[in-house]
C-alpha cells in the first residue's frame, strides 16, 4: 500500500513556488507517478514553471506505457520534454524537478536542480537518489541537465521528495534520522 503525504509552506520568500503532483498510471493502478518542483527563487515565473513542470511531467509519464517507465532513461526523456514545455511557456521561468514512478518493488525517475529524493529501506542507510543531479542548466532553460535514478524498495520503505529548503535548513543528518524514525514506527 502506498501512502502519500504532502506539506508545503513559504520559505525565505513572500510567495510559495513549490508544486507537486501524484496520480496512478491510467493503464496500471499499481504504478504510482509523482512529480515535485520548486520554482527558482529570485527570478520571475518560478511558481508557474514548477506547476507546469509537475503537471506536464505527470501527463507525459501517464502517456508512456507503464512498462517503459521501469527504464530510468525513459524518465530522462520525459524530463527533457518537460524542460522544453516549460521553456516554451512565456509565463514560466526556471524550476527544479524530481519525478518518479513507484511500482513492482522499485522506484525509477530522474531529476534536475537542488531538490532531492531520498529512499530509506528498513535496516539500511538512507540513499539520496538524486545525489548526482545537476542544478544548472535548470528546467525551463530548454537545455536542462537531467540525471536518472532508480532503487529497490524493501518493505517497510519510505521515499521523501523534498525541496532544498528542507535539507538546507535541517541538514542531511537530521533528515535521515527523521526518516529512520518514520520507517521504524511503521514496522
Amino acid at each position: 500500500m502506498v501512502k502519500l503525504l504532502f506539506h508545503s509552506e513559504v520559505g525565505g520568500h513572500s510567495e510559495n513556488e513549490d508544486a507537486y503532483g501524484f496520480r496512478s498510471h491510467p493503464a496500471d493502478e499499481n504504478c504510482f507517478l509523482v512529480s515535485m518542483g520548486d520554482g527558482q527563487g529570485g527570478q520571475s515565473g518560478g511558481g508557474p514553471a514548477a506547476r507546469l513542470a509537475c503537471t506536464s511531467c505527470l501527463s507525459f509519464a501517464a502517456s508512456a506505457h507503464s512498462t517503459d517507465l521501469i527504464n530510468p532513461f525513459t524518465w530522462n526523456s520525459i524530463l527533457t520534454d518537460v524542460d522544453r514545455t516549460v521553456a516554451a511557456d512565456a509565463a514560466s521561468g526556471f524550476t527544479t524537478l524530481v519525478a518518479f514512478g513507484i511500482f513492482g518493488g522499485f522506484i525509477f525517475g530522474a531529476s534536475n536542480g537542488d531538490s532531492a529524493a531520498i529512499l530509506l529501506n528498513h535496516g539500511k542507510r538512507a540513499e539520496i537518489l538524486t545525489a548526482r543531479q545537476q542544478k544548472n542548466p535548470p528546467i525551463g532553460s530548454g537545455a536542462a541537465d537531467i540525471v536518472p535514478f532508480h532503487g529497490e524498495l524493501r518493505p517497510p520503505w519510505l521515499v521523501l521528495a523534498m525541496t532544498d529548503g528542507v535539507w538546507k535548513y535541517n541538514g542531511w543528518d537530521d533528515v535521515c534520522v527523521v526518516l529512520t524514525l518514520l520507517v521504524l514506527s511503521d514496522s
